[in-house]
C-alpha cells in the first residue's frame, strides 16, 4: 500500500505542532501562585498562626491546648474573613471555646488580630 508524501508530511507536523502546545503549556507561568502555607486565628484570643499545609486544620492551639483554631482568608482589600465553608467548623470546636474574634454569621474579624507568629511544628 502507497502512501501518499503529503500524509507523512503532515503527520510529522501535527506531531511538531502538538510537541510545540505541550513544552509552551509547560514552560509558561500562568501567575497562579499556591501558598504553602495559611493562616489560623484563635477564635478567642485573636492569636494568629501561619501554619504549614502539612498542619491538619483542626490542629490545638500550641499555647493553650484547645481546638480553638479556625482558618483565615485576606480579601482583596488587605482584610481577613472566615470562609463558609470554615464557618461549618466552628461546630467542632472544644465547647468550652467562646468565640469572641469572629462574627458567627458573617465570618467578618470583630476586633484586630495579633502578631503572625509560625505555628509550632513536631
Amino acid at each position: 500500500m502507497k502512501n501518499p508524501k503529503w500524509k507523512v508530511v503532515a503527520l510529522v507536523a501535527i506531531i511538531l505542532v502538538g510537541c510545540g502546545l505541550i513544552a509552551r503549556t509547560m514552560t509558561t507561568d500562568d501567575g497562579l501562585e499556591i501558598s504553602e502555607y495559611y493562616f489560623l486565628v484563635d477564635v478567642e484570643t485573636g492569636e494568629v498562626f501561619r501554619a504549614d499545609k502539612r498542619i491538619p486544620l483542626q490542629s490545638p492551639n500550641p499555647n493553650t491546648g484547645k481546638t480553638s483554631l479556625i482558618r483565615i482568608c485576606k480579601a482583596d482589600d488587605g482584610s481577613f474573613f472566615v470562609s463558609e465553608r470554615d464557618m461549618a467548623l466552628l461546630g467542632f470546636l472544644d465547647k468550652e471555646v467562646v468565640v469572641s474574634v469572629i462574627d458567627v454569621k458573617t465570618g467578618e474579624i470583630k476586633t484586630p488580630l495579633q502578631r503572625v507568629v509560625d505555628y509550632p511544628r513536631k
